[in-house]
């Protein structure tokens, strides 16, 4: 809603993606800048650098570290239990950012790209009532069945499912 987010905001209704939508799964926006959310952390909520840096949210350079989403769509990665445990973003201008057009927070304390759904916080009530889950490949995929009202819908994150993926999935489904 601030207004360095409006070019984000404006790529997502072109992806047909609602306001609502957005909020559902809690959608952001991290600024091309490259420092604010460091600056935040370090001086507004007194977080130590070391912190900051293990949990993937920071980079390091030789003169210094900034954030390591920047430019970019923001995710959060939420367990089936309501906890944000990481971030995905999606590049707005291939032209000026770094990485791929999509990077994910890499493997913490807290996160494992092999044992995660994206939208599962969301969607695991709807899948219990169906006993079944419609499993795609990408976040836009996601919101895109959630807009057309497919709401047992989950996302992998990575290339391929895993078999700790499964085994979360199969305490919501029994086929």
């Amino acid at each position: 809603k601030h207004k360095a987010g409006d070019a984000a905001f404006t790529y997502l209704k072109n992806r047909g993606i609602t306001e609502k939508i957005a909020e559902t799964f809690k959608i952001g926006f991290a600024p091309t800048g490259g420092r604010a959310l460091v600056r935040y952390l370090l001086q507004k909520k007194r977080f130590q650098k070391e912190d900051i840096l293990e949990s993937g949210l920071a980079i390091s350079y030789s003169n210094g570290f900034s954030d390591f989403f920047k430019g970019r769509l923001i995710f959060p990665l939420i367990d089936h239990r309501d906890n944000v445990v990481g971030f995905s973003g999606r590049l707005l201008d291939e032209k000026t950012g770094f990485g791929g057009k999509y990077i994910n927070t890499r493997d913490t304390l807290i996160y494992h790209k092999r044992t995660h759904f994206f939208g599962l916080n969301i969607t695991k009530e709807a899948i219990r009532k169906k006993d079944q889950a419609i499993v795609v490949e990408g976040e836009f995929d996601v919101m895109s069945c959630f807009r057309e009202g497919i709401t047992n819908v989950l996302a992998v994150k990575g290339t391929a499912m895993t078999e700790e993926q499964v085994n979360l999935l199969k305490r919501y489904v029994s086929k």
